[in-house]
């Protein structure tokens, strides 16, 4: 099993318990020790607390079931605010936020677009260019996907 799936068994059951989402898990070997990043999220946002909580807890189970290898550092933090959109529950969590997303070939003879998320049914997202245009797009063709946060 990888690491980051051990991980994840391990954080699950303390992040369900915090009432927090496990948005993702990476892994970097540099060096002799390892980074470890736990993303954590819930709605209303995540505060600080929440993370030193978290990393409290989860860094205490990690070094008692001996989950990784070697030296490392764990680092718990949100997705941010221009989090990735990765599965279809993001796009149902964000419905009517404005996205920029990156498709892996051309639709309409572009790559690139950004648009109102008008939600997500079956793997197809409906997004908004213009209130006059608006293009169905299989979350599959998508090859990266972002919240569009405008100041």
């Amino acid at each position: 099993m990888a690491l980051t799936e051990t991980v994840k068994e391990l954080v699950t059951p303390i992040l369900d318990s915090l009432n927090l989402i496990l948005f993702d898990i990476t892994y970097q070997k540099a060096g002799k020790r390892g980074l470890l990043r736990i993303f954590i999220d819930k709605e209303g946002g995540v505060t600080l607390d929440d993370c030193q909580r978290v990393s409290q807890e989860v860094g205490a189970i990690l070094e008692v079931k001996d989950a990784v290898p070697g030296g490392y550092n764990l680092e718990v933090s949100s997705p941010g605010i221009n989090r990735p959109m990765r599965h279809q529950g993001d796009y149902e969590r964000y419905e009517g936020s404005k996205l920029k997303i990156k498709l892996y070939a051309p639709l309409e003879n572009r790559r690139n677009y950004i648009g109102f998320n008008r939600g997500v049914d079956e793997g197809i997202l409906t997004l908004e260019i213009t209130p006059e245009q608006t293009l169905r797009i299989p979350i599959s063709e998508i090859s990266r996907a972002n919240l569009e946060v405008e100041f």
